[in-house]
């Protein structure tokens, strides 16, 4: 399966010419149930995608309201340091 979306980039709003990256908010490997859940899907662009995983899920959405508004969209939360779904 492609992790390609055509979707724009949820921190920069850009459009990427090979389509963005699908992030997964809980990974595929600790949580391969939720591997297909569009709720877990956020779509980056190369460099947001690099950055995310460097950075981690909080840090980056303190940095890009975007993304904020995009986890708060699908019923995630960040709660006591942790990042949650509902």
């Amino acid at each position: 399966m492609s992790w390609k979306t055509d979707l724009p980039c949820v921190a920069c709003g850009r459009y990427t010419e090979n389509g963005n990256s699908i992030h997964h908010v809980l990974t595929r490997a600790a949580h391969p149930e939720h591997i297909n859940a569009t709720w877990n899907h956020a779509a980056l662009c190369h460099n947001h995608h690099i950055e995310i995983h460097r950075a981690g899920t909080k840090t980056f959405a303190k940095r890009y309201p975007g993304f904020q508004k995009w986890l708060n969209l699908n019923g995630w939360e960040i709660l006591n340091g942790k990042v949650w779904h509902e």
